[in-house]
């Protein structure tokens, strides 16, 4: 009976021991898979911050190309209203010499220096009050 138990307590204590290297054995299976997952969710935010830097720089890009055009399209109507409105004041001036010339031709100023002052007054308050 003293060898049965001897045999039970040995193989008890073998069983322990057994048990404990699997513990052991599954402490370190679970920590290396912790570290692999720790490594692949460092791997994945890298690679996220990467994408995401990406996307900034290129959006970034996307909005100074943006800007570009739309100042050069600005550029070019501020041209165009200034060819207009050069055009415009060119129209204005030959409207205003026409009228002037047909005023000082329906006048007859013979030499008359107060008349002609009279005549240009005249005429430019007229030209006033039309603008």
């Amino acid at each position: 009976m003293m060898r049965q138990r001897e045999e039970y307590v040995a193989n008890e204590i073998e069983l322990a021991e057994k048990s404990r290297k699997d513990a052991e054995h599954y402490v370190v299976e679970q920590r290396d898979a912790l570290s692999a997952a720790r490594t692949e969710s460092k791997e994945m935010l890298d690679a996220s911050r990467r994408q995401a830097e990406a996307e900034q720089a290129r959006l970034v890009e996307q909005a100074r190309l943006e800007a570009e055009q739309i100042k050069i399209e600005a550029e070019k109507a501020i041209e165009r209203e200034r060819e207009l409105a050069k055009q415009s004041l060119q129209t204005e001036v030959v409207t205003q010499a026409l009228s002037a010339a047909r005023h000082v031709l329906q006048t007859d100023l013979k030499g008359d220096e107060a008349k002609q002052r009279a005549l240009v007054t005249d005429f430019l308050s007229k030209a006033k009050g039309a603008n």
